[in-house]
């Protein structure tokens, strides 16, 4: 349901891409703003930018749950000492080596680095909303098996207007770090103000 001053409008569900029965039970609605409405209904619903098939995503993630017990995660460097972490979900694929594992504060100076693409989603054509995931900090652990080393696989879920956006998955973390050559960047369509 809208509301519009006194007045509600009111939408039929029965057709996902057609405006159904317009209700307005308020006199100050003008044909204007009914046009508004009409020209939303007739734009195209955005697909899921990040869509990925179900099977492979369940495939992809026993994988990489196995693996994850056999993978080291830390390891000391040898001329530093300093103790450095592996980088998730992946290295940057320009600087491989440099990347698989990072120092926690290196970790933290390349995620604030500009994102190397943004992805564009929606159908709006007023203007373009950009949005960049950096981290999460301290999230529950939700998955089972945690004495394994099985943690919360962590990821976020953009909805705005008519599309819906998905950061990259990080395995196994509860303060995970979108790195600028993951997919941690969006550029949104509006359809309104």
């Amino acid at each position: 349901r809208l509301f519009h001053d006194n007045g509600r409008v009111a939408f039929d569900e029965s057709s996902q891409r057609e405006l159904a029965d317009i209700v307005f039970d308020s006199a100050m609605t003008t044909s204007k703003t009914t046009n508004i409405f009409r020209k939303t209904a007739s734009r195209p619903v955005a697909p899921l930018v990040t869509e990925v098939d179900e099977t492979q995503m369940a495939q992809t993630g026993f994988v990489n749950a196995v693996s994850t017990v056999f993978t080291r995660s830390t390891r000391t460097d040898r001329e530093t000492g300093a103790k450095t972490v592996r980088v998730k979900p992946f290295p940057d694929p320009d600087r491989k080596e440099e990347t698989e594992f990072l120092r926690p504060h290196d970790l933290k100076v390349e995620t604030r680095l500009p994102s190397k693409k943004f992805i564009e989603a929606g159908s709006g054509t007023l203007g373009k909303l950009y949005v960049e995931i950096l981290s999460c900090h301290d999230l529950p652990n939700l998955d089972t098996g945690g004495q394994f080393g099985n943690l919360t696989d962590s990821f976020v879920t953009l909805v705005y207007e008519d599309t819906c956006a998905m950061t990259d998955v990080i395995d196994d973390e509860l303060s995970p770090h979108w790195l600028p050559w993951t997919q941690r960047a969006f550029c949104f369509n509006m359809i309104h103000p």
